[in-house]
């Protein structure tokens, strides 16, 4: 797969600075156990400005950002699919380059990665039913942390925990409550834990 768009969204120069991704995709097959193994890579070519530049004072640069990751689902059973996903972009990019007098507002991510499990109810009489857990990280990038610190802030990595149901009322109505947990909330390790509550209503015809 193939996929190339405006990088920003003032509908002038469309071609000047675009987004470009692409995904190779593998479903193997193992026995009755499906895959589903995803590959991308991406470059951002909106103005971007380097760490670098940042602490030399420089507020624009014309740095491209780019990155790639994986998303890895596979069958174990036949109600049992565990997956990952992992993302890493340019560790040296500050964020998008701004005008002398504004704040930057800096990427903090270097990389992120995730784990979990996604168990279909059969085994509670329930074989439409899915229920999913999930846990990741943001990883803060060296420079980031130092940026933090020079704030007065204590940095670390953001957690992420969640958790989902989702019922089948009947064929054509589904609700999936969701619960999620943010701890470090933007790299600060002051911060306060976060709960989300959420649902989603899905209906098919």
């Amino acid at each position: 797969n193939l996929g190339v768009l405006s990088a920003d969204n003032d509908w002038e120069d469309l071609f000047e600075d675009v987004f470009a991704i692409a995904e190779i995709n593998f479903m193997p097959k193992f026995g009755e156990l499906e895959g589903n193994y995803r590959l991308y890579a991406w470059v951002n070519g909106i103005d971007h400005v380097e760490w670098d530049d940042v602490n030399l004072g420089q507020t624009e640069d014309d740095k491209n950002n780019y990155g790639f990751g994986l998303s890895f689902d596979q069958q174990c059973t036949s109600d049992i699919t565990l997956f990952c996903r992992f993302g890493l972009q340019d560790n040296d990019i500050a964020g998008e380059s701004y005008e002398a007098g504004d704040e930057l507002e800096a990427f903090a991510m270097e990389y992120s990665w995730s784990l979990g499990a996604q168990i279909i109810g059969e085994r509670w009489n329930r074989p439409n039913d899915v229920f999913g857990i999930a846990i990741g990280q943001a990883i803060l990038s060296d420079d980031y942390e130092d940026m933090l610190k020079a704030d007065g802030i204590d940095p670390e990595d953001e957690s992420h925990l969640e958790l989902y149901y989702s019922i089948f009322l009947n064929d054509y109505l589904a609700v999936s409550p969701d619960f999620q947990l943010i701890d470090c909330m933007g790299g600060d390790d002051d911060a306060d834990t976060v709960a989300i509550f959420g649902v989603r209503c899905q209906i098919s015809f």
